[in-house]
């Protein structure tokens, strides 16, 4: 289950909070999401029943996008109609005004935050988050993504949109939307603050994690982590091993290292290079 394009939480104990998840990557599943603007919970009661609970940012206006996604498909909850409160054939954008407090105002026309993922075929989907994606009657809100169009765009509700868009060369990448209506002098235009290119190479900091001087049998080793953006699993490391733990964090492991070492990292797949200086740091002499 999606909510404004993130994910929520598998439960086993919602409906019976004395049943706990307390598995490795259940705790790691929570502390990689407890800090998000949007926190909430989904469990799978049977086959025809779930439950969820979320709770929203407290300036939060408007319903969010509420996607239920299984293998091979996914469902926009909003525009389906519901039973709510025992009133039958209601959709979610009707019934915001009771259930996600005061609706927008009708000219209210806003980004408030752009979040962009990597796609299949190396594009990028980007969900924007805001107010007043309506269509008009002359059609729904101009999206440019660093001033050129996507390849396309779909309004989930009137507080989400996603576009899908090839990468930009760029490091940063913004958001402009205009406001489509017959008069142009109604016309608006907004533009999201910038964010970072997902698929742009970049290193930011190296940390040493691990330095081992040689021995009789083995030779040094030294274990770097590597912070930065654009990190795949077609990225390849000039010197050393580099294994790659997200789209920020690698390690490069380095046997023999020098004292100090030029490190070229390529993305194989788009052909992107950074280099990076890398400096071992041995163990203090031991006090006699």
């Amino acid at each position: 289950m999606l909510i404004d394009g993130v994910p929520l939480i598998q439960s086993i104990g919602m409906a019976q909070p004395l049943i706990r998840d307390d598995s490795n990557a259940g705790k790691e599943t929570v502390q990689e999401l407890s800090n998000g603007e949007i926190r909430g919970r989904i469990e799978r009661i049977d086959t025809e029943k779930i439950i969820l609970s979320f709770n929203m940012p407290a300036d939060y206006s408007g319903t969010p996008a509420i996607t239920l996604v299984a293998p091979g498909r996914a469902t926009n909850l909003n525009d389906l109609p519901l039973l709510i409160n025992r009133t039958p054939n209601m959709t979610l954008e009707a019934f915001q005004t009771k259930m996600f407090g005061n609706s927008p105002a009708p000219d209210d026309f806003r980004i408030d935050r752009v979040r962009i993922f990597r796609g299949p075929n190396n594009d990028l989907t980007a969900l924007i988050s805001g107010a007043g994606f309506v269509n008009t009657g002359a059609g729904l809100p101009l999206v440019l993504v660093n001033g050129a169009a996507p390849l396309s765009t779909t309004r989930d509700s009137t507080t989400l949109m996603r576009v899908v868009f090839p990468p930009p060369a760029d490091p940063l990448i913004k958001v402009t939307m205009t406001s489509q209506n017959a008069d142009p002098r109604k016309m608006k235009s907004i533009e999201s603050e910038a964010v970072p290119n997902p698929v742009f190479l970049s290193v930011s900091d190296v940390e040493v994690i691990v330095y081992e001087a040689a021995t009789e049998n083995e030779p040094a080793t030294l274990v770097v982590k590597i912070t930065g953006t654009g990190f795949t699993d077609e990225l390849k490391s000039s010197i050393g091993d580099i294994a790659v733990k997200s789209a920020t964090e690698a390690i490069l492991t380095i046997p023999d290292p020098k004292a100090a070492s030029v490190v070229t990292l390529e993305d194989e797949d788009t052909g992107q290079k950074v280099k990076a200086v890398i400096t071992r740091k041995s163990k203090p002499p031991a006090k006699p």
